[in-house]
């Protein structure tokens, strides 16, 4: 079993060898997968070799619930992360909030879908990217 805790670059590096190898890939950071050709390349690696392409749900509860609402016409799901604005250091939140770290009431900083949360912050929307995939 090969577990990436590395972020989405050594994913796009290194799943699809791992797989090739015939191992399993428990990836961590699921924002890599909003990338179609990636997600279908390991997808096609692992049926290919064996292995198994394994989505850690982080800190995502009731995957399997949110995958049964989407089968049942739910259209809509709001995510909202709470994080200190130290935390969108070096994301394109700072480059639109240049006060970012004066800011001490509670702003929105995003609003979108979960595949462009994950593209936009690979470090701090893989609960966002675990649910795009779970309700696709």
């Amino acid at each position: 079993l090969c577990i990436e805790a590395a972020g989405q670059p050594a994913v796009r590096q290194y799943g699809k060898r791992c797989l090739e190898m015939g191992r399993d890939l428990m990836i961590t950071s699921i924002g890599s997968l909003t990338d179609d050709a990636l997600y279908d390349d390991l997808r096609v690696a692992a049926e290919a070799n064996g292995s198994r392409l394994i989505l850690c749900t982080g800190s995502l509860p009731a995957v399997d619930w949110m995958g049964s609402a989407a089968l049942d016409h739910c259209t809509e799901v709001k995510v909202t992360q709470i994080k200190p604005p130290k935390a969108w250091l070096g994301t394109p939140a700072e480059v639109d909030h240049p006060d970012l770290l004066t800011i001490t009431e509670p702003r929105t900083l995003f609003e979108g879908s979960a595949r462009m949360a994950a593209t936009m912050f690979p470090k701090n929307a893989n609960v966002a990217a675990m649910l795009a995939l779970a309700t696709a």
